[in-house]
């Protein structure tokens, strides 16, 4: 990853997520908080040089109203991971999420599967 997080005045509130597990698909996902609605963008490829100017790419907006709660429900998943995630510093370092006593384990991968399958989150 090519994004620094927590620089003070660039990218302080910017965290950057890496999870490592069964699957390893990485989404191209774009939510965007916008004027008190919410945004939702799939893309086809990383957003670097070797794709963006050597190949045709697309992002779309996701206009369906459940289509677009079902992604976002994934991205949160995801965004919660306790499990298999780690935070990236700003010196491209792995930091543990880990679980707090009080959290409930969140593997996001698990949690998609069983969302996929109409299974109730386990």
């Amino acid at each position: 990853c090519c994004l620094i997080p927590g620089i003070p005045g660039m990218s302080e509130n910017i965290r950057v997520i890496r999870i490592i597990d069964r699957y390893l698909e990485h989404g191209r996902v774009f939510l965007f908080n916008n004027n008190g609605g919410q945004d939702l963008f799939l893309g086809s490829a990383d957003w670097m040089n070797r794709n963006i100017y050597s190949r045709v790419e697309v992002c779309f907006p996701i206009h369906n109203a459940a289509m677009k709660q079902e992604l976002i429900k994934m991205l949160h998943y995801q965004l919660n991971d306790n499990q298999q995630a780690v935070l990236i510093d700003e010196y491209s370092k792995n930091v543990p999420v880990g679980v707090a006593q009080q959290d409930e384990a969140i593997q996001s991968q698990k949690m998609i599967a069983y969302l996929l399958n109409d299974k109730p989150v386990a």
